[in-house]
């Protein structure tokens, strides 16, 4: 008999870690001409990079298929795993600042464009990990803008234990490493 359960046991166990190990990263598509009411698909892309953070509670990859505009001021969800900001497979996505970013936890930006469309823009990292990874293209939109700036800390109290920046890529006009 206990040969029969620690088989059942082994056989249970087996089959929950080929799950997992087939289980894939959770991924929203965004498109300038997306719908935020939409799946999040490649074939149904969301509108906004808020949508695709509210879509990921856990984690997981934000592809973007073309230009994401952002007019103002846009927080980002807080998340309960990395938040990848990437390009689509075989795409160029680009994000366009017309305000600052706040990161509301883990994020890493790789393989994307980023354009300020105004001066003094800032990723304000909120005492969360945040890494800008290769292939970051940053510009200045036009002769009224300036590079974006990374601010490391936030507006208020920053967990002593949480604030990591790791900068990889991309032209910056200021880096700071407190609030």
């Amino acid at each position: 008999m206990k040969k029969c359960i620690l088989l059942l046991v082994s056989i249970l166990l087996a089959g929950l870690l080929c799950f997992a190990a087939g289980a894939e990263e959770p991924t929203v598509y965004v498109s300038g001409f997306g719908n935020d009411e939409a799946a999040g698909t490649a074939d149904a892309p969301v509108k906004t990079l808020y949508a695709a953070f509210r879509a990921l509670p856990s984690g997981g990859t934000v592809y973007l298929n073309d230009t994401v505009q952002l007019t103002s001021s846009t927080e980002l969800h807080a998340s309960g795993g990395l938040i990848t900001v990437t390009s689509a497979p075989g795409k160029t996505g680009a994000i366009y600042m017309g305000g600052n970013i706040l990161l509301g936890s883990a994020v890493k930006f790789e393989n994307v464009k980023i354009v300020t469309t105004a001066k003094d823009l800032v990723f304000i990292c909120g005492g969360n990990y945040a890494c800008f990874g290769e292939g970051l293209t940053v510009t200045a939109g036009n002769s009224n803008a300036t590079l974006p700036g990374i601010t490391a800390g936030g507006s208020g109290a920053v967990p002593a234990d949480g604030v990591y920046l790791e900068i990889c890529s991309g032209s910056w006009y200021r880096i700071r490493g407190g609030a």
